[in-house]
């Protein structure tokens, strides 16, 4: 026997539209998910986004392990990549 599962909710399509919103290599969080994280790891605020399938801009968080990690990934952020809503 053969079974597929699938997630639904309002979680899972979080996750997934912010997922959509990281480049090759970048971890984008949402609020909640930052503020479990550990002291050790930086994040930086990508601003609040608008995301399909939510009414309010969403405040999301970039993951990084250290400060500067957070800064060169900045840095070498095309400019075409879409801005958050402010």
């Amino acid at each position: 026997d053969r079974y597929d599962y699938g997630v639904v909710g309002t979680v899972a399509n979080l996750a997934s539209r912010l997922c959509a919103e990281a480049r090759g290599g970048e971890i984008i969080v949402s609020a909640r998910a930052a503020g479990m994280l550990p002291p050790l790891l930086a994040t930086e605020p990508v601003g609040p986004l608008t995301l399909k399938g939510f009414r309010d801009p969403v405040p999301a968080f970039r993951l990084g392990t250290a400060v500067g990690e957070i800064r060169e990934a900045s840095d070498q952020a095309p400019a075409s990549r879409p801005r958050p809503v402010s």
